[in-house]
């Protein structure tokens, strides 16, 4: 079950097999790891569950997947930059250690250093990862955090900052941060928004979060424009050159890389990450699970898509269907990522079967894109397709209230024209051309 008055390891009271198993497994972490522990009151939780419709277990595995994709990237980071050479890391704003856990794979515990302005989530980080916990503070120029660090990681803060502290947090972190050390932070860019909502200073903002227990004054909505990161970096921190990964993390966020070096330092940073799947039609009947969808990304494409059931391979379905408007949304030339195909379900209650999707690239590496029941999956997909036929019939019915508003308008100007002494004149005309007999009209 999932956690209530206390943390507890989802799963365990279910279904031996189940998702919570298969996504422990996936993670290579032992039952009784402490690493597998979400605090009941973790607010991030609870937005992936209500994504879920309440499915707790398919949230928590979305929660874990989620963490170990972006610490995964952060891992790639330090490796870059510090190589095998113990670094001091800070991940600040960690929240209640969504990422932190998977941190702990290539950082000792006694050289990572926690954040947050949450006094639960610092007390139960330090009682069960064993890391260094500081509370923060909303203030940066109230911030007391002693030391330098090789590595500041902080995701999903500076994608809720006002305009008023997002300068000053670049400045109070950027100080902490030792010579020859690495900067990474996460951004929303101002070109997800409408064009008509994209400020021309390059930042937006507005006053409402997922995070119920923090001030929206002090954590909302943010987005900015490249040029607007790069001048508040420029003012805030002058030694640092910066390089941009657009839509990165969850191909939604941007991941900033600042480094105290110059800018040969970041020339050979490449950054791979899992790819993305969408199924946009799943049925499970007689002859198993039919799929199709597509699988790609943005920084490394799966060569092709396979299915587990139950921990066992089950099919390898190739990305062999063309899928131009993907390409398109994706930003690549290669639009081969397209997959049709069927998985063999044996044996009764194919719905409570346990399906994941592992995207294989060209190297064989293999890339954990989603995890949970077959029904949950077939469920998804048809609330894909409901969101599609509505956004198609919202389309046309839009289409269809703009061809009747330039009828409308067309109506509007004859009905002025015939009104007019011009029309009237000209009516008067041709009726005498026709009683002259000089047109064929009749």
């Amino acid at each position: 079950m999932i956690a209530t008055e206390r943390p507890a390891v989802p799963g365990d009271a279910r279904h031996e097999g189940g998702p919570a198993t298969a996504m422990r497994r996936h993670l290579g972490l032992d039952a009784a790891d402490p690493r597998l522990l979400v605090h009941p009151d973790d607010e991030m939780l609870a937005f992936l569950v209500a994504l879920q419709g309440g499915d707790r277990e398919q949230g928590w595995c979305d929660y874990m997947r989620l963490g170990h994709a972006v610490a995964g990237l952060l891992r790639q980071v330090l490796r870059a930059r510090c190589g095998d050479r113990p670094a001091r890391v800070l991940d600040f704003a960690s929240g209640y250690g969504r990422v932190t856990r998977f941190l702990l794979d290539d950082v000792a515990r006694e050289r990572l250093t926690i954040a947050d302005v949450l006094p639960g989530a610092v007390e139960f980080q330090a009682r069960t990862f064993g890391v260094n916990a500081v509370l923060s503070t909303t203030r940066p120029e109230e911030l007391a955090l002693a030391g330098e660090f090789d590595a500041i990681f902080v995701t999903s803060l500076f994608t809720h900052l006002p305009r008023q502290r997002f300068a000053g947090w670049l400045r109070a972190l950027a100080a902490r941060l030792a010579r020859d050390g690495v900067f990474a932070f996460s951004t929303h860019d101002t070109g997800l928004l409408p064009a008509a909502e994209r400020p021309p200073d390059g930042f937006w903002f507005r006053a409402e979060s997922e995070i119920s227990t923090l001030e929206t004054a002090d954590y909302g909505s943010t987005y900015v424009s490249e040029r607007f990161v790069r001048d508040a970096l420029a003012s805030a921190a002058p030694r640092l050159v910066a390089r941009c990964f657009p839509r990165l993390l969850g191909d939604f966020q941007d991941l900033w890389v600042a480094v105290d070096g110059g800018e040969a330092a970041l020339d050979a940073l490449e950054l791979r990450t899992e790819p993305r799947v969408v199924v946009e039609s799943a049925e499970a009947g007689p002859r198993g699970l039919s799929l199709a969808g597509w699988a790609g990304g943005r920084y490394g494409k799966p060569a092709a898509l396979e299915v587990e059931v139950d921990d066992e391979i089950a099919a390898q379905l190739p990305l062999d269907v063309a899928r131009p408007d993907v390409a398109a949304q994706l930003g690549t030339t290669d639009d081969r990522c397209g997959f049709v195909g069927n998985v063999a379900i044996d044996g009764e209650a194919p719905f409570e079967r346990t399906l994941a999707l592992i995207g294989v690239d060209a190297r064989g590496e293999r890339w954990l894109a989603w995890l949970g029941r077959v029904g949950a999956c077939v469920r998804l997909a048809r609330e894909a397709e409901g969101r599609d036929f509505r956004g198609r019939a919202e389309r046309a019915e839009m289409e269809l209230e703009q061809a009747h508003a330039r009828i409308a308008e067309l109506t509007a100007r004859m009905a002025a024209m015939r009104a007019s002494r011009f029309w009237r004149l000209r009516e008067a005309w041709f009726a005498c051309k026709r009683a002259l007999r000089l047109t064929d009209e009749s």
